[in-house]
């Protein structure tokens, strides 16, 4: 079925119970799990 799930996180309780849930498919599938950070690109300010 999947071989590789890839997670995006950024801190966030909705993140994590998808991390949660991946971990979960993973263990039931044999696939491996990858969690990448994700944050926010500030707007950048030109003065």
């Amino acid at each position: 079925m999947f071989s590789k799930i890839l997670v995006p996180v950024d801190g966030s309780d909705n993140s994590f119970r998808a991390l949660d849930n991946a971990i979960f498919l993973a263990k039931s599938t044999g696939a491996s799990v990858t969690a990448i950070h994700v944050i926010e690109n500030p707007p950048t300010v030109y003065v």
